[in-house]
């Protein structure tokens, strides 16, 4: 069982059940799985305006964690994407930097780990000309980022970034990806998303950052494309549950 964990870019309310295409980027995962005779299963657990360290709107991600994925019966990866609405709510009441997002971060692997979860990350999707983006805020995404595809922290780190941004300006997502609001990805990008995720991350593969195959995603928003795999081994050892 793998769960969808994040905030209105996951949830996708437009891309819901009743949808002409179920297009959220945990619903193409699933459908993927069943096209390649896979096992898993896709839950989706995401709340729009969701934030990773305090109350947005519902219990920050932290605070759910247990009811949201550990309750989920045979979970065993967890695929996160949070951390835009903590970097809008930056401000002289709320002065949040990189440390406390990375922190938070922390709490989740911690919490992955001791109960044996595989735990998959993205780093925060670009957002420049949303109306919340700051150039203080953006030095915040771009440090939490690097922490991301650095740290080792993870199991591996899923460039969802690297689909969706506009090649000449990476801080802010491509035109053909965006919904008209530059905060959440449309309809091709959520399915470019979820074809840009390596199946073979699910079948107990070591420790590794993926990064998309950016020209594949170009030729194709509704088929899985190849995707080249970059080992941090030397800087990331694999972890065995």
């Amino acid at each position: 069982m793998v769960v969808a964990y994040g905030d209105s870019i996951t949830d996708a309310s437009s891309c819901a059940e009743d949808a002409p295409v179920q297009c959220r980027w945990g619903d193409v995962l699933g459908r993927r799985f069943a096209q390649a005779a896979m096992p898993h299963v896709v839950v989706t657990q995401a709340i729009g305006g969701n934030r990773l360290l305090n109350r947005g709107r519902g219990p920050s991600a932290l605070e759910r964690f247990d009811r949201d994925v550990l309750a989920v019966p045979g979970v065993s990866h967890v695929l996160l994407l949070e951390g835009v609405n903590d970097l809008a709510g930056i401000g002289p009441d709320n002065p949040i930097g990189a440390e406390d997002l990375i922190a938070g971060y922390r709490q989740i692997v911690a919490r992955a780990r001791e109960h044996h979860l595989k735990i998959f990350i993205s780093p925060i999707l670009p957002w420049k000309n949303s109306s919340r983006h700051t150039a203080e805020r953006e030095e915040v995404r771009l440090a939490v980022n690097n922490w991301i595809r650095t740290s080792g922290a993870f199991d591996a780190v899923i460039e969802f970034d690297r689909v969706v941004a506009d090649p000449a300006d990476p801080s802010q997502i491509a035109a053909r990806y965006n919904t008209g609001d530059s905060l959440h990805p449309n309809a091709d990008g959520k399915i470019a998303m979820a074809n840009a995720i390596d199946l073979g991350l699910f079948r107990d593969a070591p420790r590794h950052t993926y990064q998309a195959n950016m020209t594949g995603c170009e030729k194709s928003a509704t088929s899985p494309t190849n995707a080249h795999i970059s080992s941090t081994r030397g800087r990331v050892s694999p972890r065995r549950h």
